[in-house]
């Protein structure tokens, strides 16, 4: 169940009671990050883009870690010699585009470690409307830019570029990897696409949910469903073989994929929880692949 308080966005999809009601489409399971362990995806791109005027990354993240501070959670960069990246940074999206040059960060705040918020980021550099030439969509909604850059017409992307290493939930360093899960990652180079490829409105709660994508990802593009048992990549969904390696996990990688998805949201604590009269906070997240409370005096447990 989502929760709501002051400057908080609740999340979109699933339900953690089964009421019959539409909650989407969505067959694969999520792939936990977690970032004590360093967790991550990577890839460097052996071929040409299809377009790198164009691009579209859709995904679905449950976060487990909520933080107002200047700690970056990437949830994708292209790594050395690139320096793009989409995070979340003081619990708000923020873009980071070809070196030092545009930067974008959001207006709201992503704060229910209970729900799943859907996020697009739709690039057309080609765009007439400079004001449109970047947009990120929460929950179907577009997201407002509280400081933008313009990107010039034609600029390339560096994310799906030839010779490009293509990184998901880390930057490399390890300073800066995400913490939460990620379930129905699509990216598509060469278009740029509404969220309603990817969402629609449940006519049954009026929630945003998850439905199937069935168009073309382009040459470099790819999906994940975390359904696959290979033990060090990620298989790529679909009509491609852009398989990812994954870093850092104690295990095989099949081993961190979990039922908790968007149409199957698992029960979660906040993670802000006020207690008592002083307003102190509990802080609950994902540690070495265990969920871990933490009081706010330092103690924790482990409870599963």
């Amino acid at each position: 169940m989502a929760i709501f308080g002051n400057n908080i966005l609740a999340g979109a999809s699933g339900t953690t009671v089964d009421t019959g009601a539409d909650v989407g489409t969505y067959t694969g399971k999520s792939l936990v990050f977690n970032k004590p362990s360093n967790h991550r995806l990577s890839k460097t791109w052996g071929s040409a883009a299809s377009d790198l005027d164009k691009f579209t990354i859709s995904v679905w993240i449950k976060r487990t870690t909520v933080d107002s501070g200047s700690t970056q959670y990437w949830l994708f960069g292209a790594a050395s010699p690139k320096e793009s990246n989409i995070r979340i940074q003081a619990d708000k999206i923020y873009v980071h585009l070809t070196g030092s040059n545009y930067d974008f960060t959001g207006t709201r705040l992503l704060r229910d470690t209970s729900a799943w918020y859907h996020l697009v980021f739709r690039y057309d550099s080609d765009e007439g409307s400079a004001g449109d030439r970047l947009r990120c969509y929460i929950n179907g909604e577009l997201e407002t830019w509280a400081s933008s850059s313009t990107i010039p017409s034609g600029q390339d992307n560096e994310f799906f570029a030839n010779s490009a290493p293509m990184q998901i939930g880390n930057d490399v360093s390890g300073a800066n990897d995400f913490d939460g899960y990620m379930a129905g990652l699509n990216a598509i180079d060469g278009a740029s696409l509404a969220p309603t490829s990817f969402g629609e409105t449940s006519s049954d709660t009026g929630a945003w949910i998850i439905k199937d994508y069935s168009g073309s990802h382009g040459n470099n593009g790819f999906y994940f469903d975390f359904s696959d048992t290979d033990s060090t990549t990620v298989t790529d969904n679909s009509a491609n073989s852009n398989t990812f390696t994954a870093t850092n996990y104690s295990s095989d990688v099949d081993a961190s994929y979990t039922g908790d998805t968007p149409v199957d949201n698992h029960a979660t604590w906040s993670a802000i929880h006020k207690y008592g009269g002083s307003g102190c906070a509990a802080v609950e997240g994902l540690f070495n692949g265990n969920r871990l409370w933490e009081g706010p005096n330092g103690g924790g447990q482990n409870i599963g």
